[in-house]
């Protein structure tokens, strides 16, 4: 895969980022908008030096370079350190597609590697503040899944057959599940308790199951 380069204007210079600790994942909210639609908007409705994101994944796949490694403008008080990944597409109302889940892994596995970081420090936009951003239906445990399958080439991802469907377990079973993403969460495996909540609730798809079960990996041994 390759990153495009459109030619952007930004108004101002733009200011490289010194460390980045997260990759924030986000939509623009907007069905149909491509970089040139989002850049505009941010630049002459915004009066942003232009689009806030560093990356767009496209519907089709294709990746595009937004401001880059330079400091953005699409996460409130965490520009500074973040980099912020946008899928094009409204996920409140629309589907993200098995395109941008490939492009997405690739590239923000390519950042984690670069700039030293871990599968936790990837995060939806509504995990560092008060949004909806990236939507209902951003396909979060898929992309984790798509990461780690390209930062651990040798690991075989299971087929998703099951997306959507939800384990018949017994109550024990669920109330294990949640007690051991607790003690991920305490020890710093996993970044939130979106996990144990889920699994107190009975709310955990196949999918999401398999995904954590990729980021333990027995590191709880």
């Amino acid at each position: 895969m390759q990153i495009e380069k459109p030619k952007l204007a930004f108004k101002g210079k733009l200011t490289p980022i010194k460390k980045v600790t997260k990759v924030v994942c986000h939509h623009p909210a907007h069905p149909t908008w491509g970089i040139m639609e989002i850049h505009n908007y941010h630049k002459n409705s915004k009066g942003w030096a232009g689009i806030g994101y560093n990356y767009l994944i496209c519907k089709d796949g294709r990746i595009q370079e937004g401001r880059g490694k330079n400091v953005g403008a699409h996460c409130s008080g965490r520009n500074s350190d973040t980099l912020g990944v946008c899928f094009q597409g409204d996920f409140d109302k629309q589907q993200m597609t098995d395109a941008q889940v490939k492009a997405g892994g690739w590239l923000i596995a390519k950042l984690i590697k670069e700039h030293g970081l871990q599968i936790n420090d990837v995060l939806g936009h509504r995990d560092l503040a008060a949004t909806a951003c990236p939507g209902k239906n951003f396909r979060m445990a898929d992309l984790k899944a798509e990461i780690l399958a390209n930062l651990n080439p040798k690991t075989k991802t299971p087929e998703r057959k099951l997306s959507g469907m939800k384990p018949n377990w017994k109550d024990w079973q669920w109330k294990e599940a949640a007690e051991i993403y607790k003690k991920a969460r305490v020890k710093g495996i996993l970044s939130s308790d979106e996990w144990e909540k889920k699994a107190a609730a009975k709310n955990l798809t196949f999918d999401e199951i398999e995904y954590l079960n990729l980021v333990l990996n027995g590191r709880l041994l």
